[in-house]
């Protein structure tokens, strides 16, 4: 991820970038608000340190309340860090309530600086990391629901998905289907090609298990039994 520092002084972009550089922190540049949205649109950007003033003689902090609410509209997670004067002090603390990360005040503290910067760029990275891993999980769930029949079977927890996988994969055995066809004589046939429920194929699958193998029956069942030698021990599955 990249810094972008926003500021229309180049001597201001030069030291930022050579600071951050020097520790190890890749940095990007612009001299105004339109190449800064720009940047944000095409470049990896993990957070902005975005000066308050870019119009010649304005110091209340105008061009940079618009800027940052561009930037908020473009990516409301982005981070955003604002240089300001005590001129424009006022209106940094006002976006601060708008979602604003901090601000810090020319010249600034470099040590200081930086750790702000490190701790940012931190949150952004798990962020990123959080969506990427819920989107995967959402995506291996919608994958099972597509291919299996869960009946309206809601759950969130990954052990829970895995026991879903677990029965999605041992329910179609011919064992079970065989036993189906034994004990369903009464009911109506299912469509052809449609799916058993999985909450359906489980129990019929537990009731197969247990003569055959009935560790796999009790995992099926909800409950696990672990043989220790002549004492026998229930372990509930969660």
């Amino acid at each position: 991820m990249q810094i972008l520092i926003i500021d229309d002084q180049h001597a201001v972009r030069d030291a930022l970038g050579l600071l951050f550089e020097v520790h190890g922190l890749a940095a990007i540049t612009a001299a105004g608000p339109q190449q800064a949205l720009d940047l944000i649109r095409s470049e990896n950007v993990g957070l902005v340190v975005q000066d308050m003033n870019f119009a010649e003689g304005e110091t209340a902090g105008e061009g940079g309340m618009a800027l940052f609410r561009a930037i908020r509209a473009l990516d409301p997670d982005l981070p955003v860090l604002l240089m300001t004067a005590w001129t424009s002090l006022e209106t940094a603390v006002a976006l601060m309530r708008e979602g604003a990360a901090d601000y810090f005040g020319k010249p600034w503290d470099d040590a200081k600086l930086l750790a702000t910067i490190k701790t940012l760029l931190h949150m952004r990275e798990l962020a990123y990391e959080n969506r990427r891993l819920t989107s995967r999980r959402i995506h291996a769930r919608r994958a099972v629901a597509d291919r299996h029949a869960l009946c309206g079977l809601v759950y969130g927890s990954d052990v829970m998905h895995e026991l879903v996988l677990l029965a999605a994969k041992v329910a179609p055995s011919d064992a079970a289907s065989r036993t189906v066809e034994r004990s369903s004589s009464a009911r109506a046939p299912s469509a052809p090609g449609h799916p058993r429920c999985i909450e359906t194929a489980l129990a019929e699958r537990a009731q197969e298990c247990t003569r055959l193998a009935p560790p796999v029956a009790a995992v099926l069942a909800g409950r696990e039994r672990v043989q220790r030698g002549p004492r026998r021990v229930d372990v509930a599955v969660a």
